[in-house]
């Protein structure tokens, strides 16, 4: 009797042990849930939006240097297309008087000064091109005449 009475009394608490066993494994079901549920429903979308948050900020600041790039270029280029202007127009205004010389040396030969015509700074490809293109069709008009 006493056997049986110590293997019952044992049986008692294997039962008690796995019923404990199975309390702890649904508490760590339970808390494993729960840990996923906030983490789905809180940490998640807070990661997403500082990412967001950060990749936004990073293609603002390279927007804000590429443009402040772009605009200094374009504002050199301002700068060059207003300045070649500006020789055009002087050399133009030179032609111009070198023409007027000419036709007054035309009308009164012992007034005329031959004078040759030279820029004042040293003209750019384009400014020769603009300048030999005035000077063909000076040529020209004065052919046709």
């Amino acid at each position: 009797n006493a056997l049986r009475d110590h293997y019952h009394e044992e049986q008692i608490w294997s039962e008690k042990g796995r019923r404990m066993s199975t309390y702890v494994t649904w508490g760590l079901f339970l808390f494993n849930s729960c840990l996923f549920i906030v983490s789905i429903a809180y940490v998640e979308p807070k990661k997403r939006q500082a990412i967001v948050e950060k990749v936004t900020d990073n293609i603002i600041h390279l927007h804000t240097e590429r443009t402040a790039a772009l605009m200094e270029k374009h504002e050199k280029n301002v700068e060059r297309m207003l300045k070649h202007r500006s020789d055009e127009n002087q050399i133009g205004k030179e032609l111009q008087r070198h023409e007027e010389r000419n036709v007054q040396a035309k009308f009164n030969p012992s007034e005329s000064v031959q004078e040759t015509f030279v820029p004042n700074e040293k003209p750019t490809l384009t400014a020769l091109v603009s300048f030999s293109t005035l000077v063909l069709v000076l040529v020209l008009n004065t052919v046709k005449r």
